[in-house]
């Protein structure tokens, strides 16, 4: 049972890791060379379920915010668009 439950959580570290390696390989602003930025990529997946949550909150505010500023149509489009890169 233990096993199984390790496995699972190594499956979906495994997989936060190659989504957030690609990301972070595609982006041009980060240096390959900082250290401290290898860091955060090994140890996120690691704790991907105290990182995700907090992701997805802050996601969550960003959107509530574009819907003050901009109205929800117009947030919908801005965060289509962000998701499209």
């Amino acid at each position: 049972m233990l096993q199984n439950a390790v496995v699972c959580y190594l499956m979906i570290a495994l997989a936060f890791f190659k989504v957030w390696l690609e990301a972070f390989w595609g982006d041009a602003t980060t240096p390959k060379t900082n250290c401290i930025s290898w860091a955060a990529l090994m140890l996120a997946p690691l704790l991907w379920p105290i990182v995700v949550p907090l992701l997805k909150g802050r996601q969550e505010r960003l959107k509530s915010r574009l819907d003050k500023a901009c109205g929800p149509s117009t947030s919908l489009i801005i965060s289509a668009f962000l998701r499209r890169k």
